[in-house]
């Protein structure tokens, strides 16, 4: 009986621990994914995104308290959405630069096994000349393949329907008691269709650092 006790105890305390080690754990994994993205030619197209989604982010959030503002109903919850929508950018854009990463990594370390195991030049030469192909192919499994991507993709496509909703909203909030929603409103769009207009192409330029840095 003392036995059974004493392991049952053992095993709470163990459990216990993996609780309160989950902090530091979660910590330590968003210490080595933040500096994986800056050391990556990704760092650009993750610091735009932020940049250019973060302040909608937190104006939706702000949103909260202003909801069943009446005539300024309409605008509140296209802010509060497209809130969500810009946090849900961020978490993407890490989302891809981590598996695009994580797939380089690996590959990298097959391509150093191998190139080790070969003597001859030519040999190494070819191998490398197939890793930079694989590396493409890797990186193409992730944006045509990867389910995370799918979705993303399709929320893009909502997202950008939202936005030109939010012409609409704009246009029709009273401007003398929702001025401050609709200088919020505002801002969000200007970010939305710069991001719109940005994103894409400093993710392409990100692509074509990585040649280079491969």
């Amino acid at each position: 009986m003392a036995a059974i006790i004493c392991e049952s105890v053992g095993k709470l305390c163990s459990a216990m621990g993996e609780v309160l080690c989950l902090p530091c754990k979660a910590c330590g994994f968003g210490k080595d994914l933040l500096c994986d993205v800056m050391s990556s030619p990704f760092f650009p197209y993750i610091g735009m995104t932020i940049a250019l989604n973060a302040a909608p982010a937190i104006m939706g959030m702000k949103t909260f308290a202003d909801l069943g503002g009446g005539t300024c109903s309409e605008a509140i919850q296209w802010l509060i959405v497209n809130g969500f929508l810009c946090l849900l950018h961020i978490v993407a854009s890490f989302y891809i630069v981590h598996k695009i990463m994580a797939d380089r990594k690996n590959h990298n370390l097959d391509s150093a096994t191998q190139d080790l195991a070969n003597a001859d030049h030519l040999e190494a030469q070819n191998m490398r000349d197939v890793s930079e192909h694989s590396s493409w192919a890797r990186i193409k499994h992730v944006l045509c393949y990867d389910c995370g991507v799918a979705l993303y993709i399709i929320m893009i496509v909502v997202w950008m329907c939202w936005m030109a909703t939010g012409v609409t909203r704009y246009l029709n909030v009273d401007q003398g008691t929702c001025s401050d929603i609709a200088s919020r409103l505002l801002t969000s769009m200007i970010c939305g269709y710069f991001f719109m207009s940005l994103g894409a192409f400093a993710f392409m330029c990100s692509l074509c650092c990585l040649q280079p840095w491969n």
